[in-house]
C-alpha cells in the first residue's frame, strides 16, 4: 500500500502552524503594548505612594524640630513588578534618598532686640557673621529610576517646603512654616546629618531632635527703612525650575515676596517691622550630635526670691544636663556648687552670686561675657526692679460703628526689656481691655492665654462684641500680664477711641456681592445698557449707590464721533425700591441710585437700565465702571465692552484684539481671541480654544477640554473648567464652580456657590466659597480655603494654607492642610488615615488646639 499521494493530515498541520503563529503574535502584542501599560500603572501608584510618604517625612521633621516629637517614617524607595510566566519585565524600580552638603541659611538686616546676655550672644556669638544671622542646614532629595513613566519628578525637602522638581518646572507639594505673618513668627527648621539610602525595599528614617524650638528672640530691622530678608539655599539650579520655585515661595508668603539671589538662592523679603525668631534643629542618618551649651549662653529668669538660671544652646533653646558653676563672688577661685540643669534647662540657687558655663571662672577670664551671669545686690530682690509688659500699636477697626456691631482690636504686648528698663522676658499670659463710656460705665474684657504657646512679644487680636454697649463715645485701655504675674504699668498701657451710634437700618454694608454692566453695540445713538448690583447689607431708605462712568464718558467730540456719550441718556429702575438719576457733562458721568421706602434688604439684586446712549466706531474697546456705597466707603469695579454687531457671536480662527457680544459668545475648536472677551449671556470655549486676556460673562462660563484663558474670569453664573483646561488669573462667580480633572486656576477663586475640584486639579491662590468646597484626589490649593459650608479634602489632596469654615472639615487618607483649621469645635474636624494639619498628625493637632 502506498501513502505517497495521501494528503489527509496536511490541513491539521497547517492549521496548527497558523494558530501557533497567531498565539506568538498575540503574546508579542501583549508584551509590547500591554505589559508596559500595566507596569506604568504600577509605577504611577508607587510615585503617588512615595510622595505621600515623603510628605509624612516632612511633617515628622517639622514636629521633631518644633516640639521635639520625633517619630520614624517608612519610605518605599522602589517597587517591583508582578511576576509574569510567559512575559518579560524590566528590572525593578530603584530609588534613592539622600541629604545634600551643609549650606548657609542667612537672615539679613536683622537686629535682635533683647537685653543682657541674650543681646550680647546674638550680637557677638557664633550665629552672627558681619551683622547677618547665619546657620548651616541640609536638604533632602528623593529620586526614582522608573522604566515606563517619563518625566517623573524628584522630591525635595527644603526649609519646610516639599517641592516636586520636573524637567522644566518645580511645584510645591506642601505649605511652608518659615514665615507665619499672622503670628509674626519666623520659624527656621534646620536639618543636619548624612543620609544615603538606595534600593528597592522600604527604608525607615528616624528623625532625631537636636534642638527643639522652645524659646524666641525678637527680630527687628537693623535699618528701619529696609525689610528683613531670609536667604534660603536650594538644590535647584536650572533657571526655569528656580524661577518657578521662587513663584511657589512667593505664593505662600503673605505680606512679603520671594526673589532669586545672584548666586541662585531664594530670598524671602518680609515686610513687618518685627518678628519672633524660633529655631529648631533635627538630624537624620549619621554624623549628627545633640546641641549643648558649648556654643550657647546663660540667662537669668526674673523671679522674686530664688535665682533661676537658664542655659541655652546656640539656637536659643534650653539645654538639659548642662553644667553650671555657682560662685559666691567674682573673686572666688573654686565654685561653691556645680549644678546640672533640669529638663527645662534651668537651675535654682538660694545663695549664688556668679553663675558660669563652659568652665568660665568667676571673674570671666577666658570666656565670653554671655557665658557668665553676675547677680548684683541691687537686683537680687527682683520684685521692685522689674517692670510689667508694655503695650504698643493699639488700633481698632472700624472706629465708628452702629450699636450692636463688633469691632476688631489689635495691640502688641511685650515683656522684652532694655538695659535701662528691666522686664521679666517671660511669655504673655493674659490681657485686659477696658472700654469706658463717656458717662463713666466700664465694659471690661479679659483674655487668658497659655504661656507655653505665646511669646514675650504677643500680638493681641480680638473681635469685640458690643451687643450690650450703649451709644456714645468710648475710651479703650489695653494692658497685659506676663508669666511672672506682672501687669502693665499705667504709663505704658495702650489706648484707643471708639464711637457707637444708633444703627440706620439692618445689617451693615461691607461689600458688593455682585456687579454687572452689559456690553453695547458700536455706532448707535439708541443703545440701552443694564447695570446690576447687590450688597451684603441693608441699603437704608435714602441711602445711595453711585455708579461712576467717567472712564467710558467721552466729553471731547460730538455724539458718535468718538467713544461713548451719556449726555442724552435717560434712566429707569427695573428692580429695587428706589429711583435713579443720571448726570453727564464733559468727561464726567454717573448714575445715582437712591433706595426708596423701606430700603433694599441685603442680597437684593437691583437693576438699572440707561437708555439712548451714543456709541462711536469703537468695537473691541473695554471700559471700567466703579460702584460705590458712599455711606460706608465700600467700592468695587467691573468692565464692559463694545460689540461690532448685536446678538450672539460665534468665533472660529483667530481674532486680533478684544471681542465682545451683546448675546452669548462661543469660541469654536482651536479658535483664538488675542485679547479680552465678554458677553451679556453665556460664554463657551470649546476644545483647545484660547482667550489671551480676561473673560466677562453675564451668564455661565464653560472652558472646554485643553482650552486656555490667559487672564481671569468674572461670571454671573456657574463656571465649569473641563479636562486639562487652564485659567491663568482669578475666577469670580455668582454661581457654583467645577474644576475638572488636571485643570488649573493660576489665581484664586471667589464664588457664591459650591466649589468642586476633581482629580489632580490645582488652584494657585485662596479659594473662597459661600457654599461647600470639595477637593478631589491629589488636588491642590496653594492658598487658604474659606467656606460657608463643609470642606472635604480628598485622598492625598493638599491645602497649603489654612481652612476656615462655618461647617465641618473632613480630611481623606494622606491629605494635608499646611496651615491651621478654624472651626467651632473639635467634632467639626474628621481625620483620615495619615492626614496632617499644620505639620502635625491631624488627631494630634485637634487634641492640642480644640
Amino acid at each position: 500500500m502506498s501513502f505517497r499521494h495521501d494528503r489527509r493530515g496536511q490541513s491539521v498541520v497547517v492549521g496548527t502552524v497558523i494558530l501557533f503563529g497567531f498565539l506568538i503574535l498575540a503574546m508579542a502584542t501583549y508584551q509590547v503594548q500591554f505589559v508596559p501599560m500595566e507596569n506604568e500603572e504600577i509605577e504611577f501608584e508607587h510615585s503617588q505612594q512615595v510622595e505621600g510618604e515623603f510628605l509624612e517625612l516632612r511633617n515628622s521633621l517639622l514636629s521633631a524640630s518644633t516640639i521635639g516629637d520625633s517619630r520614624p517614617v517608612s519610605l518605599q524607595l522602589g517597587t517591583r513588578y508582578p511576576p509574569r510566566t510567559f512575559f518579560l519585565n524590566p528590572p525593578p524600580v530603584s530609588g534613592s534618598l539622600s541629604t545634600s552638603d551643609s549650606r548657609e541659611l542667612r537672615i539679613e538686616n536683622a537686629d535682635v532686640t533683647e537685653d543682657g546676655n541674650t543681646e550680647s550672644f546674638w550680637t557677638n556669638g557664633p550665629n552672627n557673621d558681619a551683622g547677618n544671622l547665619t546657620f548651616n542646614t541640609s536638604l533632602i532629595r528623593y529620586s526614582a529610576n522608573y522604566n515606563e513613566i517619563q518625566g517623573s519628578p524628584n522630591l525635595l525637602y527644603e526649609h519646610s517646603l516639599v517641592v516636586a522638581e520636573f524637567d522644566e518646572t518645580a511645584l510645591g507639594r506642601s505649605g511652608q512654616s518659615i514665615v507665619r505673618n499672622e503670628q509674626r513668627v519666623v520659624m527656621i527648621p534646620l536639618l543636619d546629618g548624612e543620609l544615603s539610602e538606595n534600593g528597592i525595599d522600604q527604608q525607615t528614617i528616624d528623625p532625631r531632635t537636636l534642638s527643639a524650638s522652645q524659646r524666641t528672640v525678637t527680630l527687628t530691622r537693623e535699618d528701619p527703612t529696609e525689610p528683613l530678608e531670609i536667604v534660603l539655599p536650594t538644590s535647584i539650579s536650572e533657571d526655569q525650575q528656580l524661577a518657578r520655585l521662587t513663584n511657589e515661595w512667593d505664593d505662600r508668603i503673605d505680606n512679603g515676596t520671594a526673589s532669586i539671589t545672584s548666586n541662585d538662592n531664594i530670598r524671602l523679603t518680609i515686610n513687618a517691622e518685627s518678628y519672633e525668631l524660633r529655631i529648631g534643629k533635627v538630624g537624620v542618618g549619621s554624623e549628627i550630635s545633640v546641641e549643648d551649651e558649648s556654643n550657647g549662653y546663660i540667662v537669668r529668669i526674673p523671679e522674686s526670691g530664688t535665682t533661676i538660671i537658664e542655659v541655652r544652646d546656640r539656637y536659643n533653646n534650653p539645654v538639659t544636663d548642662a553644667t553650671v558653676n555657682v560662685y559666691d563672688s567674682t573673686n572666688s577661685v573654686a565654685p561653691e556648687q556645680t549644678l546640672q540643669t533640669d529638663s527645662n534647662g534651668r537651675i535654682r540657687s538660694e545663695s549664688g552670686t556668679v553663675f558660669t558655663i563652659n568652665g568660665v571662672g568667676a571673674d570671666g577670664a577666658g570666656g565670653k561675657d554671655y557665658e557668665r551671669i553676675v547677680i548684683s545686690p541691687e537686683t537680687s530682690e527682683m520684685g521692685g526692679n522689674v517692670s510689667g509688659p508694655k503695650v504698643n500699636n493699639t488700633m481698632i477697626s472700624p472706629v465708628n460703628i452702629s450699636r450692636g456691631e463688633p469691632f476688631d482690636l489689635t495691640a502688641t504686648i511685650s515683656s522684652v526689656g532694655q538695659r535701662s528698663l528691666i522686664r521679666s522676658g517671660t511669655p504673655i499670659q493674659a490681657a485686659e481691655i477696658i472700654a469706658e463710656h463717656e458717662n463713666g460705665t466700664s465694659y471690661p474684657i479679659s483674655i487668658t492665654e497659655d504661656p507655653d504657646t505665646t511669646g514675650r512679644v504677643y500680638t493681641l487680636f480680638e473681635t469685640v462684641s458690643t451687643d450690650s454697649w450703649e451709644v456714645g463715645e468710648y475710651d479703650l485701655t489695653v494692658r497685659g500680664q506676663d508669666a511672672s504675674g506682672r501687669w502693665t504699668d499705667e504709663s505704658e498701657v495702650g489706648t484707643a477711641s471708639l464711637t457707637i451710634t444708633e444703627p440706620t437700618n439692618g445689617e451693615q454694608i461691607t461689600e458688593f456681592i455682585s456687579v454687572f454692566v452689559s456690553n453695547m453695540v458700536e455706532n448707535s445713538n439708541t443703545e440701552s445698557q443694564t447695570f446690576t448690583f447687590s450688597l451684603n447689607g441693608d441699603l437704608a431708605e435714602g441711602e445711595e449707590v453711585v455708579i461712576n462712568l467717567d472712564d467710558p464718558q467721552d466729553g471731547a467730540g460730538p455724539p458718535g464721533s468718538r467713544e461713548i456719550q451719556y449726555n442724552s441718556a435717560t434712566v429707569t429702575v427695573d428692580s429695587g425700591t428706589g429711583t435713579a438719576e443720571i448726570s453727564a457733562g464733559g468727561p464726567n458721568a454717573e448714575v445715582v441710585y437712591t433706595a426708596g421706602s423701606g430700603g433694599d434688604p441685603g442680597g437684593t439684586q437691583i437693576q438699572i437700565t440707561v437708555n439712548s446712549v451714543n456709541t462711536g466706531d469703537i468695537a473691541g474697546e473695554q471700559y471700567d465702571v466703579i460702584f460705590e456705597h458712599p455711606a460706608t466707603g465700600t467700592t468695587t469695579s467691573t468692565t464692559f465692552g463694545i460689540a461690532s454687531t448685536a446678538g450672539d457671536r460665534s468665533v472660529s480662527g483667530t481674532v486680533n484684539g478684544n471681542l465682545f457680544s451683546t448675546g452669548s459668545l462661543t469660541v469654536a475648536q482651536d479658535g483664538v481671541i488675542e485679547g479680552n472677551a465678554g458677553a451679556n449671556g453665556d460664554v463657551t470655549l470649546n476644545l483647545r480654544s484660547e482667550v489671551d486676556g480676561t473673560v466677562t460673562s453675564g451668564g455661565s462660563m464653560t472652558v472646554g477640554q485643553d482650552a486656555v484663558v490667559g487672564g481671569g474670569i468674572d461670571a454671573n453664573g456657574d463656571v465649569t473648567l473641563n479636562l486639562r483646561s487652564e485659567v491663568d488669573g482669578t475666577v469670580t462667580s455668582g454661581g457654583s464652580m467645577t474644576v475638572g480633572q488636571d485643570a488649573v486656576v493660576g489665581g484664586g477663586i471667589d464664588v457664591r456657590g459650591d466649589v468642586t475640584m476633581n482629580l489632580r486639579s490645582e488652584v494657585g491662590g485662596t479659594l473662597t466659597s459661600n457654599g461647600a468646597v470639595t477637593l478631589g484626589q491629589n488636588s491642590d490649593v496653594r492658598g487658604d480655603v474659606v467656606a460657608g459650608s463643609d470642606v472635604t479634602v480628598g485622598q492625598q489632596a493638599t491645602v497649603q494654607g489654612s481652612v476656615t469654615t462655618d461647617g465641618q472639615v473632613s480630611l481623606g487618607q494622606s491629605s494635608t492642610i499646611g496651615g491651621d483649621v478654624f472651626v467651632d469645635t473639635a467634632g467639626d474636624i474628621s481625620c483620615g488615615q495619615s492626614s496632617t494639619i499644620n505639620g502635625q498628625a491631624c488627631s494630634t493637632y485637634v487634641n492640642e488646639n480644640y
